[in-house]
C-alpha cells in the first residue's frame, strides 16, 4: 500500500521538472532564440513608434510594452508598426488608453501557413 504514494510522488516530481525544463526563462524570453521573437524588439519597435508620433504631434503618448505571456515566432524581416484605433468606436474622443500600437511581422522563420506573419497589439497610455 504505501508503493502507490511514493510512486504517484516520484511521478508528479519528474513530471514537474521535465515541464520546467521546456519553459523559457524571461531573458530567454525577452532576447528570443533561433525559433521565437524577443519581446524586447517589439517593445522597442513600439516605443521607437510612440516617441517618434510625439516628437512630431507634440504629444506625451507612452508605450507600456507587449504582454510578457506572448510567444511570437521569429521575424525575418523588419517589425512594422502603426496605431490600431480603439474597438469602440461610440465616443467622439477615445479614452487615453484605448489607443493600440500595432506590431506587425510579414514573414517568419515558421513554415506553417497560419503563423507566416503576426501581429500583436500593444497598449498605450497617455497624460491629459
Amino acid at each position: 500500500m504505501k508503493f502507490i504514494p511514493v510512486f504517484f510522488a516520484i511521478l508528479c516530481a519528474l513530471t514537474i521538472s521535465a515541464s520546467h525544463a521546456q519553459a523559457l526563462s524571461f531573458v530567454e524570453q525577452d532576447e528570443g532564440n533561433d525559433m521565437l521573437h524577443g519581446l524586447k524588439y517589439v517593445g522597442i519597435a513600439s516605443a521607437n513608434f510612440v516617441a517618434a508620433y510625439n516628437k512630431e504631434h507634440g504629444t506625451s503618448w507612452r508605450s507600456l510594452g507587449p504582454n510578457s505571456k506572448l510567444m511570437l515566432t521569429r521575424c525575418l524581416v523588419p517589425l512594422k508598426t502603426r496605431w490600431s484605433p480603439p474597438a469602440s468606436r461610440t465616443a467622439t474622443l477615445p479614452a487615453p488608453t484605448d489607443w493600440r500600437v500595432k506590431v506587425s511581422c510579414d514573414k517568419t522563420v515558421s513554415n506553417t501557413l497560419k503563423i507566416q506573419r503576426w501581429e500583436t497589439l500593444i497598449p498605450t497610455t497617455r497624460r491629459d
